[in-house]
């Protein structure tokens, strides 16, 4: 498969996974899985490209962010949705004392604005344990200048603040203050 549609599926299944499972008539369980097979029929049945299953397990494969998972004959996206599902375990941890946000020096003045970071149509604010992880992330605004947030993750803890792990990794919180963050 070449990389532009491998990259076409998987910007196709996030959007269905995460955001709108009903584009395809389909209703992800609690924790955000979906039966495989039923997923790769309505994908093929909505889209003009074919599908197969060994199509999908290499998007999820060669995915660096860990998207998605496919296992037991199931398949989900990780984390990231605006759809009513919990694929988080619900058990808070101990963060690392500090976390990264990728953003803009135009992304932070409105970050300042309005008091913090915001989860905004998604579950939780999406945080990382290294720098140029959170840098990658924040390189998607290639027009704008990137800027690294330091977050207090220890402080914020301390003061009752709620963190989660994804199962790829990424760190996830309600809201991050802006008092506990340091842009550089």
């Amino acid at each position: 498969m070449a990389k532009k549609s491998m990259s076409k599926i998987s910007k196709f299944m996030s959007y269905i996974l995460r955001h709108r499972p009903d584009v395809l008539s389909l209703d992800l369980d609690k924790e955000g899985w979906i039966d495989a097979t039923l997923f790769l029929n309505r994908v093929n049945e909505h889209q003009s490209w074919t599908l197969t299953m060994d199509d999908i397990q290499a998007v999820v494969d060669a995915d660096k962010k860990q998207r998605y998972a496919l296992r037991d004959g199931r398949i989900r996206a990780n984390q990231g949705h605006s759809v009513d599902v919990n694929a988080v375990d619900p058990t808070p941890i101990v963060p690392p004392d500090t976390l990264y946000h990728g953003t803009t020096d135009q992304r932070w003045a409105l970050i300042q604005d309005s008091g913090g970071l915001k989860k905004m149509l998604r579950h939780h604010v999406h945080l990382s344990a290294d720098p140029q992880t959170a840098k990658q992330v924040g390189s998607r605004h290639r027009k704008e200048k990137l800027l690294l947030l330091h977050i207090d993750a220890t402080a914020m803890h301390k003061a009752g603040h709620l963190f989660y792990l994804s199962e790829n990794g990424v760190w996830l919180t309600d809201t991050v203050p802006v008092n506990f963050i340091e842009a550089r």
